[in-house]
C-alpha cells in the first residue's frame, strides 16, 4: 500500500488513490474478519491444542475483535504515511496509547474484570486510532471511505463459515473420541474444521459476489489452478 499510494500521490492521481484505498480495505476485511470469527468460534479447541488453561479461551473470544481493528488501523496508517501525514500518525499513536493506559488503569484493577481490562484497553486504543485516521483520510482526500460497505459480504461469509466450522468440529471431535479421547481427538477435529472453514468461506464469498477477478490475481497460481472453471466464471 505505502509505495503505491506514495507514487500515485506524486502523480496527483487522486481517483487512482481512492480506488487503491478502497481495494486495500476490501482485501483487509476479506482476511481480517474470517480470522477474527474463526478464532472466536474455535477459541477453546485452539487453547486445548496449545495446552493452555480453558480460561484463556475467553480471552481469545473477546480479543478476536481486536484483530479487525488492528488490521484496519494498519492499512490506515500506511495510507496516511503514503499521503505524507507521518507526524499525525505519531500523534494519533500517542493518543491511542494514552487511552489504553487509562482503560488499563481503571479496569484491570477491578477483580471481576482483571485481565479482560487489558483487552478492553487494546480495543479502545485501536478504536481511537481508527476514528482519527478515518476522519483524516476522508478530509485529506476529500472522499468518504465507507468501511462498513466493504465489510458486509466478508461478515456474511464468515457467519456461514463459523456455523460450518462449529458443526464439523463437534462431529469429528465426537467421532475421534472413540479412537483416543482428549488431545488427539481435539487436534484432528480442529485441523479438519479449519480446512472446511476455509473452503466454506471462499465458496460463500463467490456465491454472494464478494470476490472479483482483481482479488483472484492476488492468490498464488497454485491455488487458482485447482479452482473449478465453473467457479472462476462467477468472478466479476
Amino acid at each position: 500500500i505505502l509505495p503505491s499510494i506514495s507514487s500515485l500521490m506524486a502523480l496527483k492521481d487522486r481517483k487512482a488513490v481512492r480506488d487503491k484505498i478502497n481495494y486495500a480495505f476490501r482485501l483487509c476485511f476479506l482476511v481480517a474478519i474470517p480470522s477474527a470469527v474463526g478464532l472466536a468460534v474455535l477459541a477453546y479447541p485452539v487453547v486445548n491444542l496449545i495446552q493452555y488453561g480453558n480460561s484463556v479461551g475467553q480471552l481469545l473470544i473477546y480479543g478476536s475483535v481486536v484483530i479487525v481493528l488492528m488490521a484496519v488501523v494498519s492499512i490506515q496508517t500506511s495510507i496516511l504515511q503514503g499521503i505524507g501525514k507521518l507526524y499525525l500518525v505519531t500523534i494519533y499513536a500517542v493518543l491511542g496509547m494514552i487511552g489504553k493506559i487509562i482503560i488499563n488503569y481503571i479496569f484491570v484493577a477491578i477483580p471481576s474484570i482483571n485481565i479482560l481490562g487489558a483487552i478492553m484497553g487494546n480495543a479502545v486504543s485501536f478504536s481511537i486510532l481508527l476514528i482519527l485516521n478515518y476522519i483524516t483520510i476522508n478530509k485529506a482526500l476529500r472522499v468518504r471511505i465507507k468501511l462498513l460497505s466493504h465489510a458486509i459480504k466478508p461478515i456474511i461469509a464468515s457467519v456461514v463459515m463459523a456455523i460450518v466450522a462449529k458443526i464439523i468440529y463437534g462431529n469429528f471431535n465426537y467421532i475421534f473420541s472413540y479412537i483416543k479421547e482428549g488431545y488427539f481427538a481435539n487436534a484432528i477435529a480442529l485441523v479438519i474444521a479449519i480446512a472446511f472453514a476455509i473452503v466454506t468461506y471462499f465458496f460463500t464469498l463467490v456465491l454472494i459476489g464478494g470476490l472479483t477477478k482483481e482479488d483472484l490475481e492476488v492468490l498464488p497460481s497454485k491455488i487458482t489452478r485447482i479452482i473449478p472453471k465453473s467457479i472462476l466464471n462467477r468472478f466479476r
